[in-house]
């Protein structure tokens, strides 16, 4: 779970309370799409628990060869049909509630949903060289783009800028919710090695790309770092967790593998988060809905003071600093591992306040 602190300071002998409870955001569930066996007669979404569980697999007769897919606001899972130049729109159980055609869909890409819930799809053909929109409803809407040649990848950002991923020139454009081409971004030589599949973005606005040779970069307003990860299988999709931990399809290997968000820097050395996956194509992460936990609470004893943790903190830290003052160091002294209300006791500090928070 992800939590924004709740602090609280102690000074002398009287407790003041943010009167706010914290929310968390749930872990989340991860959604993989891929031909089982390499079979394109065999065709099953797979979902994960956020411990690599595998918590349930199905078919779907209008599903082929899924490129990429995503999930609306609402939890709706959308697929990319790469051979049908359609979306099939499921529920989490595999329903099809509709299928989205036409409006130039033609062998269609990464997708993405902006801030207004309209639905933006590159469209990888050569020839075509454009992005098809939907609105919120699924209907059709006239979107015109330039500057892009032979898109794969598609991501967007906070303030609904398209960032699109070029095979013909191994570059990234950024292109506003308009249309208008703003830049384009060079990532390297026109080689294979430089060929971007797929983009997404981290909690921060870092924009990810994998790449053909098997690497994956970033840009940072508008520079880019190349092969910040090496020696992957042919990346076909990138995903980050509520948690900042990065997830890459293998395509190459069948598997899903995750690189770890620890205090804001990712691992180096990633770990398997799901194998034996077929031609695993593209994965998607179920939205999380916040939620609220009951506040802090403290007392004070005459020589302890103790802190109770509300139920459903699992897996959060305890904090304790001394002044909030940039740069702040915050010192942990609890790990939790229940789901129900603990009571921390501490020693008091002879320092004249103290501030506490939670964190994942």
């Amino acid at each position: 779970m992800k939590l924004n602190y709740c602090r609280f300071v102690i000074i002398i002998n009287a407790v003041a309370l943010l009167l706010t409870a914290p929310t968390i955001s749930l872990a989340q569930n991860l959604f993989v799409a891929g031909l089982v066996n390499n079979s394109a007669n065999n065709i099953k979404v797979s979902e994960f628990a956020p411990n690599g569980t595998l918590l349930q697999s199905f078919g779907n007769a209008n599903l082929e060869n899924p490129t990429a897919m995503t999930f609306d606001s609402q939890g709706s899972l959308y697929v990319v049909n790469f051979d049908f130049n359609t979306i099939e729109k499921l529920t989490t159980n595999g329903v099809s509630l509709a299928t989205l055609s036409g409006n130039n869909l033609f062998e269609p890409g990464q997708l993405a949903f902006d801030s207004h819930g309209n639905l933006f799809v590159v469209n990888y053909n050569l020839t075509n060289n454009t992005v098809s929109k939907f609105d919120a409803t699924g209907t059709p809407v006239p979107f015109t783009v330039t500057g892009v040649t032979y898109p794969s990848g598609l991501a967007i950002d906070s303030y609904d800028n398209l960032f699109i991923a070029n095979q013909g020139d191994n570059s990234v454009s950024e292109i506003t919710p308009t249309g208008l081409l703003v830049t384009n971004i060079s990532l390297g030589p026109n080689d294979l090695a430089h060929t971007p599949t797929c983009l997404t973005f981290d909690q921060h606005g870092i924009l990810y790309v994998a790449e053909f040779g098997n690497t994956i970069s970033s840009i940072t307003d508008g520079v880019v770092t190349t092969n910040i990860y090496t020696g992957l299988n042919n990346p076909a999709q990138l995903a980050f967790d509520n948690r900042g931990n990065l997830f890459v399809a293998s395509v190459g290997a069948g598997t899903i593998i995750e690189y770890t968000n620890n205090a804001g820097i990712l691992s180096t050395n990633p770990t398997v988060f799901a194998s034996g996956l077929g031609q695993v194509t593209s994965l998607a992460f179920q939205p999380a809905p916040p939620t609220s936990l009951g506040r802090l609470s403290a007392t004070v004893a005459a020589d302890a003071l103790i802190i109770t943790l509300p139920p459903g903190s699992s897996g959060s830290i305890l904090e304790t600093a001394t002044n909030l003052s940039a740069p702040v160091t915050w010192t942990p002294i609890f790990t939790n591992t229940s789901t129900s209300p603990v009571s921390v006791p501490l020693l008091k500090s002879p320092a004249s306040a103290q501030f506490f928070r939670l964190r994942e």
